[in-house]
């Protein structure tokens, strides 16, 4: 038998705030469909775990 951890994490995001990231996230890959695109991607999740790890 297997433990199963019911909690949630401690890092909760309103389904608001998570629409909003979403909606930015496909915008930049609207945006910068490009050979570039990845480093942009890859900037664009950096920068959304930025906002995780320290809201306003």
């Amino acid at each position: 038998m297997s433990e199963q951890d019911d909690r949630k994490p401690t890092a909760t995001v309103s389904p608001v705030r998570s629409a909003q990231l979403v909606a930015i996230v496909l915008a930049l890959i609207e945006l910068f469909q490009g050979d570039w695109q990845g480093a942009l991607l890859l900037g664009g999740i950096g920068w959304v775990i930025g906002l995780f790890k320290h809201p306003r």
